[in-house]
């Protein structure tokens, strides 16, 4: 029945409802009476007649009459109400104790809605929802906690030094990072933003787990018009050819003007909620490609420019230095030039002879220490420190014996037996879509600094692979014996190896040149990273700002190509026409019932105290 199941909602110990067999068991007991005889006493012929007549309603009179029997029956059943632990919930005042602001950062808040945008509106609605100790997430590509339990004159001046920025809209994420700050104190959430989810979890479901666990949140919408938006969505980029797509998100058709490198202009028709393809032929370097709405219909102007990073073609050497008769490193470099990267030279050489030493990368693929002079290594040492060449080195069993190993930041422990090699950073740019095999035998190596990076590693975090700094140059230890893996045979081994040349080289391509808003990207170490607006030091980089990073001597183009983001007017439903009071404003608590039955067994037991002093039997 509903009524039952309503009721089971409120308990939390459902096996608790077998306690009320005592109930049941106590009524029995007090019901069995022993069987009385019957014997004919002249005297009392008149009486017992006279109770005959009432002997159907004799056991409810009996029942009503027996005051401490009812006394005990409700004690029995109030203790085992008490071993299903009810509760209820109850309403509570929060707004005065604790807030928790989550603010969007993301790209459509600049629209323009009116006369401010969408940003400043936020911060107005931000300042007046300032109660009790103030908490503050901003929502960009992840959450970023800024404040926790502050004051408000903190939050005030957080508020008002916050910018926007390009990223997209973490809401629902973030809206989780506020329940987690919350944890079991009394407050209220307050989400303030346009609900234009693009990342993560959607805010509405977000918002139904919140507030299933008995929370408070408070959504503020800030879209007041219909935006008017057109903006680039996409781009194709081929050797000798872009190819954009514009939408038009409005509800009639417009008009655009679009201009390549400021010296290339046309006019395109996009129908409305529709998209137009344009293609320009790009120059080495930044190309900007920009558009501008005849009609002035576009309030969310961040999508209207996008810069697009062609490779500065410079040619390249490759030295192998190697005395294996046969090795898989040189195919790998001949495909490495013939499909990807026709501007560099691979000599081989096999020591004692060796070429003049002026090549970009250096590989030691197995050397006899005899033959590679130390004079050579010291060469090559110098040119690393200095930043003119990098290194790459690969196992051999006496490898620990030659002067080679003294540049590395390792001690060689000795042989490693058969094991598994995992790919340790897969947002490395040298081994992303990279998997590893088994290897048959390694080198156990001890790190002996911090500065090398872990690219894969066995599964006792042996490292195998590792890159670092050395001086103005890189060094990489390679430890794969291909002889004694498949991973030769495998299609990561070329991809690897396309990977690691282009890193080693600093070789510029399309795909490591140009990125989109909150792609990632990780260094070997930390390093000076100029951005749209400002220089930072890190070796991680969320791509937040639309336009021209300039990190390790390249021009690296970010543009936001995110359709759902340019989507200005998207309705949320968690959001829309919400009414919501932050004034007074209600959160249910769960409430236990237990303290309150304590509170009674003990008042009906003073009851029967008193009942039976009463009567005499005290």
């Amino acid at each position: 029945m509903s009524w039952i199941n309503t009721a089971l909602q409120y308990i939390d110990n459902q096996a608790g409802l077998y306690a009320f067999i005592a109930v049941i068991l106590v009524v029995l007991i007090y019901l069995i009476k022993p069987k009385p005889k019957d014997k004919t006493i002249p005297s009392l012929i008149f009486i017992m007649k006279q109770s005959g007549k009432a002997k159907k309603q004799s056991f409810f009179r009996r029942l009503v009459s027996e005051v401490l029997f009812f006394m005990h029956l409700l004690i029995i059943m109030l203790l085992a109400a008490s071993a299903t632990q009810p509760f209820f919930f109850s309403d509570l005042q929060v707004n005065a104790e604790n807030t928790v602001l989550v603010l969007d950062i993301s790209a459509s808040m600049t629209t323009k809605d009116g006369f401010s945008t969408r940003f400043e509106r936020m911060q107005s609605e931000a300042k007046s929802n300032l109660d009790g100790k103030i908490s503050i997430i901003l929502a960009g590509n992840e959450p970023f906690v800024v404040l926790d339990g502050g004051k408000k004159s903190d939050a005030v001046s957080i508020i008002e030094s916050i910018m926007p920025t390009a990223s997209l809209s973490n809401i629902g994420n973030s809206i989780l990072t506020a329940n987690d700050m919350l944890k079991e104190k009394k407050g209220i959430i307050v989400v303030i933003s346009d609900f234009i989810g693009t990342e993560g979890l959607e805010a509405d479901v977000a918002k139904k787990t919140v507030e299933a666990k008995g929370k408070t949140i408070k959504f503020i919408d800030l879209k007041k018009t219909n935006a008017k938006s057109v903006g680039i969505v996409d781009l194709q980029l081929d050797d000798d050819k872009v190819i954009a797509a514009i939408h038009n998100y409005n509800t009639e058709e417009e008009i655009v003007t679009v201009k390549f490198n400021q010296d290339s202009t046309q006019q395109v028709k996009v129908s409305s909620d529709m998209s137009t393809k344009v293609s320009f032929k790009p120059l080495q370097g930044i190309n900007k490609l920009s558009i501008d709405v005849n009609s002035g219909n576009d309030y969310f102007l961040l999508d209207n420019t996008v810069y697009i990073s062609y490779p500065v073609i410079e040619e390249k050497k490759i030295l192998l230095i190697s005395n294996k008769p046969k090795n898989a490193i040189l195919p790998a470099l001949q495909a490495y030039k013939d499909s990807w990267n026709s501007h560099i030279s691979i000599d081989v050489a096999e020591p004692p002879k060796l070429p003049i030493i002026n090549h970009d990368l250096i590989i030691i693929d197995g050397f006899e220490k005899t033959k590679l002079p130390n004079a050579v290594i010291e060469n090559i040492e110098k040119l690393i420190n200095k930043g003119k060449t990098n290194l790459i080195v690969t196992p051999q069993d006496d490898l620990k014996e030659t002067k080679i190993a003294k540049i590395f930041p390792f001690e060689i422990l000795g042989k490693g037996n058969e094991t598994e090699v995992f790919n340790q950073l897969a947002v490395s740019e040298i081994t992303k879509d990279v998997s590893f095999s088994k290897v048959n035998k390694y080198l156990r190596v001890r790190i002996t600094d911090n500065k090398p990076i872990t690219l894969a590693a066995t599964p006792d975090n042996d490292s195998i692979i590792f890159i670092s700094g050395y001086g103005a140059g890189f060094i990489m230890y390679y430890g794969i014996y291909d002889q004694e893996s498949n991973f030769k045979y495998q299609i990561s081994y070329p991809i690897f190896w396309q990977q690691t040349i282009d890193y080693m080289l600093n070789k510029q391509s399309l795909q490591t040149l140009n990125y989109k808003i909150h792609d990632k990207l990780l260094y070997e170490d930390a390093m000076q990273i100029q951005t749209p607006t400002k220089s930072i030091k890190s070796a991680l980089i969320d791509f937040d700002e639309v336009g021209v990073y300039k990190i390790k001597n390249k021009d690296i183009a970010v543009n936001l190509l995110n359709k759902k983001e340019s989507n200005v007017n998207t309705v949320n439903d968690a959001a829309s026409n919400e009414q919501f009071d932050l004034e007074g404003s209600q959160s249910k608590e769960k409430t236990r019932l237990l303290p309150y039955i304590v509170y009674a067994i003990l008042a009906f037991l003073f009851i029967e105290l008193l009942y039976i002093k009463v009567r005499g039997d005290l």
